[in-house]
């Protein structure tokens, strides 16, 4: 889907997608990539129920994007390699140097998400574009994990204690995946505020730690480049290794 997304850009430059369409692309782009690149053939049926649209909207999303992309849609297995090492040469194009800022962006996504989970409570269930945008806003917490897989990685000196932490990451993810479900209590319906100030507090409480995360780096950074300078010592990450 990336691979169709960049051969637009290249085929229109003016081409964008917005937080109306992207949906729209992503569907049309999986129904694609699974009937010119996959053995595994679903219909435009599941798809359409997944995506929660209609068949015959499917099958026009699907028409235009074909068209958009002049109907070539089927890539040869070497253009897909070469886009690829494109893709892992242009990751490694950017020097690693010591930052701050993994925790204080993480921070503010997450304050992003708490006041888009707190839509839904203060919008009735009549202001349905309220009530949407804040589901979307909680469950793009989804959308970031593999992001602060990264961003653990990248924070954690020493081969055991960064698998260790993902594997922290991972089972708080699954943790909050059992846990979450069970403050919606069929009691509480339809409103369910029990739920959704669980929600907005474990949200705030999260960025209100990230933040704290993010002042400790900023301390710590400080006091090895103290520690760097005073015994003449000077590290940097590039990419072709330390410098």
């Amino acid at each position: 889907m990336v691979y169709y997304v960049d051969k637009l850009t290249a085929l229109f430059p003016a081409f964008t997608i917005s937080s109306l369409t992207v949906h729209r692309y992503l569907i049309a782009s999986a129904v694609v990539a699974s009937k010119g690149l996959s053995d595994t053939f679903w219909t435009n049926k599941i798809y359409a129920r997944v995506g929660g649209i209609t068949v015959a909207e499917l099958a026009v999303l699907e028409l235009e994007l074909l068209q958009r992309l002049r109907w070539m849609i089927i890539p040869q297995p070497d253009l897909l390699v070469d886009y690829y090492i494109g893709l892992v040469e242009r990751s490694d194009a950017y020097e690693m140097e010591e930052s701050s800022d993994g925790p204080l962006t993480t921070s503010l996504t997450d304050g992003t998400y708490a006041g888009g989970g707190g839509l839904p409570m203060e919008n009735k269930m009549h202001n349905k574009a309220g009530v949407l945008i804040g589901i979307y806003l909680v469950n793009a917490v989804v959308a970031t994990l593999p992001i602060l897989y990264q961003w653990t990685a990248a924070n954690c000196a020493g081969h055991t204690k960064r698998a260790f932490a993902s594997a922290l990451v991972a089972g708080s993810f699954s943790v909050r995946n059992i846990i979450g479900p069970q403050t919606f209590q069929a009691r509480d319906a339809p409103e369910y505020h029990p739920a959704k100030i669980a929600v907005l507090a474990t949200q705030a409480a999260a960025a209100v730690l990230l933040f704290v995360l993010f002042l400790y780096y900023v301390w710590d950074n400080k006091r090895r480049t103290v520690l760097q300078k005073a015994n003449g010592i000077r590290c940097k990450m590039t990419p072709s290794g330390l410098g």
